[in-house]
């Protein structure tokens, strides 16, 4: 099928963005000025909505550019997995952004709300654990519960009584002071 094009033409103020500075990174990622420019604007077609938003919301209120905040995000993960192989020679689970899965529409990689839906519950049922083992060992230890700490053992107290809780999973004084 032959390529179609469409063209687009812009001016750029020279103080934010140059050609010379678009054609020096484009030379480095080995591109030419259409490719890189068409890259960029791919980029920014296919954000999601709801994630540019987050992104504009924290670069309006920690008064910085919206790509500073993408990437610090992005190194603060780069780094947090490069510190965990450091210390424990590898990564303890995947990447459970990219997870893939198969539907009436074939297989696909889940993104934007659907993504940030299923990470959250992962999240909230990860932090309500964690919550929970600090509570049971505050409780154990006949320390004052906090209203959250009450909180997630009634939600979890005939879970817990029907289970048998593994003492191992009690948290340690240094994951208390966390």
């Amino acid at each position: 099928m032959e390529q179609r094009y469409d063209a687009l033409s812009v001016r750029l103020i020279k103080e934010l963005l140059s050609l010379e500075q678009i054609d020096k990174r484009a030379s480095e990622l080995r591109l030419n000025r259409s490719q890189f420019v068409t890259k960029a604007l791919l980029m920014m077609v296919n954000f999601d909505l709801d994630f540019w938003k987050k992104i504009a919301w924290y670069a309006e209120n920690l008064r910085i550019p919206e790509w500073v905040v993408i990437q610090n995000m992005l190194i603060k993960r780069f780094a947090r997995e490069d510190a965990e192989t450091q210390v424990f020679g590898r990564q303890s689970k995947m990447l459970d952004e990219f997870i893939s899965f198969n539907d009436e529409a074939g297989p696909r990689t889940p993104t934007g709300e659907e993504l940030y839906n299923i990470l959250k519950a992962q999240y909230v049922s990860e932090f309500e654990q964690k919550l929970l083992r600090k509570a049971l060992a505050e409780e154990a230890a006949g320390t004052p519960l906090r209203p959250r700490e009450e909180a997630i053992l009634n939600k979890y107290r005939d879970k817990l009584i029907k289970d048998e809780f593994d003492e191992d999973e009690i948290i340690t004084e240094e994951e208390l002071s966390e």
